[in-house]
Order: structure tokens, then sequence, then C-alpha cells
């Protein structure tokens, strides 16, 4: 049985880019905006994008994540711990 606080599934990284388009001034922004935008869960594999804007609408930040949806059991079982083996 999967303990209190565990989700169904585990969501490791696969890929992750940043670019980083613009630079906040030193005392901050008030806001940013972010848009995060699924494009596709099919099987067991996400991938997402993300995109920062400031005040103005300028883009701050771009980012792509491609991650698996696995069972969590995959990152919970004691057994796999023990030994420092993945089960990826």
């Amino acid at each position: 049985m999967i303990g209190a606080g565990y989700g169904r599934f585990w969501y490791p990284t696969l890929l992750l880019n940043l670019d980083i388009k613009k630079s906040l001034p030193d005392e901050g922004v008030e806001w940013l905006f972010a848009r995060v935008d699924t494009k596709q869960i099919k099987n067991g594999r996400m991938d997402i994008n993300l995109v920062i804007l400031d005040e103005t609408g300028d883009i701050v930040a771009l980012s792509t994540h491609v991650a698996l949806a696995v069972d969590v059991s995959r990152n919970t079982n004691a057994s796999s711990k023990k030994n420092g083996q993945s089960k990826i």
C-alpha cells in the first residue's frame, strides 16, 4: 500500500530546457504572468511548455519540460532504495 501523502503518479524529468530572454531589475517586479500549456499526455509521457511574461508583455523566459508519468510505486519501493537501483 502506498503511504499517506503520496499521489498515484510520479513524474521523473526526461528533459528540461530553460531559455532566459530578459533580465529582471535588481529591485524585482510587481508580478509575472506564467502560461503553462500541456501539449500532450500519451503513452506515459508528458510534454509541457511554459512562457513567462513581464508586466509589459515581454517574454522573460521560455521552458520545455518532458516527463514520464509512471506509477508512484516505481519511486517508493523500499528494495530499490536499498540497493540504489532505478526501476525506470
